[in-house]
């Protein structure tokens, strides 16, 4: 139908178009007030510009599967249009398309639709919410201007884009569709009524600022396919109180949840737990047993969280996973763990205690620096005390080195003080770097390997505070001439067989120790004087008297 055809539509209220129509031209039955039915055939695949513009008495239209395009202005005015169905074939909604329907309260963009023009549903007074389709990769500005009621959002597009930026006071409910897979750089900043935030499983990309100041969000689900997170994404989400987190992104900014000063519980329900709330003001913490790796800086300066259960699937706590965690008093570390990595729990200095499972092998570098532990007993599983492992404990009075320990690094426990009285070494010892008990003040010293350890002698860094002071020295029998001769021990003044020692390892010498215990079964460090049961790392068992 050509434009302009029924210039003179005053009286008509129904029309019939016909089957070899293809295009109703632009402004065909614009202004036809009373028009109030209109049948459009499968054969019309263009609705032009205009063409039932001012169409006021028209209160529905069934537009066919044929359509691809929706002209500009096209239904602009129809103020009595109650419901619109936009078929699947459409691509294409034109500027003002639906402009001023006041009538309209919802709206669905079905998933052909790949461009919507500026203004296409301006002025939908009634509109309340809208759903728009995966296909959508063109919204025009102000295409939902002055829709006052509008507050329900469901969008699938696949990227989303800063589309809505004038609807940020009137949104109250926000859905995602399982086609989405970016929300890109500020989206929904600002939309200051939302109160919870459902990412699904098919979204890799949160952008910058993507819910920045979205002030009411008290609620966060991050689905497990999310692999970037930009920088302040959640910033001063002030109302935030919880976070369940079911992925684990390698790239992430800064600031993700900074000044999201209420968030009390976060649950991870993932494999890889990475630094997303780090930094933030979280106060409890769950992790489930899918959680195998703690990464590096996951929970770094959360200083209000107060306990943590590491649950016993977890392998790797990774460099500074917990440092600056100022609230943490203990830690139990479960034996599912293999490695804590460098600074892991350094800076925790209301840390009173830790306990440590039977798979750690060895202590990362700085890892519990600073830290205000007391006492510690590392057990013979962890053959390595990485380089400052407990530099600055300054309250510890107690260290037990069970038999399997090999190496203490350099300044291993450098500034713990309080360390006082005896220290024991057991078989296993190999090194003893420098500075590792620098600031210990010991009086007696006890090695029980036949091979002095490799220690670091007073014209380096030596290994103890200062060989001045009147150290008394232990060893094992027959081995005082070998200490007297080697590097660093042969500084000290006083060296002696340990009056409770034997050639324990001399029993056989093709096996090592593996446990000590008393005659009524009691596990022990060393031999005491009467019998010992001494078990085997090949699994023999033997009886040695201590005289």
């Amino acid at each position: 139908m050509e434009a302009h055809s029924l210039d003179v539509c005053s009286g008509l209220t129904s029309v019939t178009i016909p089957n070899n129509v293809t295009s109703i031209y632009s402004d065909t039955f614009n202004g036809c007030s009373a028009l109030t039915s209109v049948t459009i055939p499968n054969s019309v695949t263009i609705i032009g510009r205009s063409a039932f513009q001012n169409c006021s008495g028209l209160t529905s239209i069934t537009i066919p599967n044929s359509v691809t395009t929706i002209g500009e202005d096209a239904f602009n005015g129809c103020s009595a249009f109650t419901s619109i169905t936009i078929p699947n074939s459409v691509t294409s909604i034109g500027k003002g398309a639906f402009n001023g329907c006041s009538a309209l309260t919802s709206i669905t963009i079905p998933n052909s639709v790949t461009s919507i023009g500026e203004g296409a549903f301006k002025s939908c007074s009634a509109l309340t919410s809208v759903t728009i389709g995966n296909g959508l990769e063109i919204l025009a500005k102000d295409a939902f201007k002055d829709c006052r009621k509008l507050t329900s959002l469901s969008i699938n597009a696949k990227v989303i884009y800063s589309w809505f930026s004038d609807l940020s006071s009137k949104i109250t409910e926000l859905n995602f569709g399982n086609d989405v897979v970016s929300i890109e750089n500020g989206v929904f900043s600002g939309f200051s009524l939302l109160t919870s935030i459902t990412i699904p499983n098919s979204v890799m990309t949160i952008g910058e600022r993507a819910f920045k100041e979205c002030k009411n969000i008290a609620s966060v689900t991050i689905g497990n396919g999310v692999t970037t997170i930009g920088e302040d994404a959640f910033n001063g989400c002030s109302a935030l109180t919880s976070i369940i987190v079911y992925c684990s992104p390698n790239k992430l900014g800064e600031n993700i949840f900074l000044n999201c000063s209420n968030i009390n519980e976060v649950i991870f329900d993932c494999e890889k737990v990475t630094s997303i709330i780090r930094g933030s003001n979280i106060e409890k913490l769950s992790m489930t047993d899918k959680v195998t790796t703690i990464g590096v800086d996951a929970f770094n300066n959360c200083r209000r969280l107060t306990s943590v259960t590491i649950p016993n699937s977890v392998m790797t706590i990774g460099e500074r996973a917990f440092k600056e965690c100022t609230g943490l008093t203990s830690i139990s570390i479960p034996n599912s763990v293999t490695s804590i990595g460098e600074g892991a729990f350094s800076g925790c200095k209301n840390m009173t205690s830790v306990t440590f499972g039977s798979g750690l092998l060895g202590l990362g570098r700085y890892s519990f620096s600073g830290c205000n532990l007391t006492s510690i007993d590392i057990p013979g599983n962890v053959k390595t005390i990485g380089v400052g492992a407990f530099y600055g404990c300054s309250n510890l009075t107690s260290v037990i080195l069970n038999e399997g320990v090999e190496y203490v690094g350099f300044r291993a426990f450098e500034r713990c003080n309080k360390l006082r009285g005896s220290f024991h070494f057991p078989s296993s010892i190999r090194t003893i770097d420098g500075y590792a008990f620098r600031d210990a003040h010991f009086s007696t010293i006890y090695v029980d390997s036949q091979i002095p350890p490799y220690i670091m002698d007073k014209s380096e860094s030596s290994t103890f505070s200062t060989l001045d002071y009147p150290y008394q020295l232990y060893v094992p029998r027959g081995t005082v001439e070998k200490y007297k001769a080697a590097k660093g021990w042969k500084d000290f003044r006083y060296i002696e067989e340990n009056p409770n020692s034997t050639n324990i390892q001399e029993i056989n010498s093709k096996y090592e120790i593996k446990t000590i215990y008393s005659l009524n079964g009691v596990k022990q460090q060393t031999p005491s004087k009467g019998i010992n049961i001494i078990k085997m790392n090949d699994g023999t068992v033997k009886k040695v008297l201590i005289k």
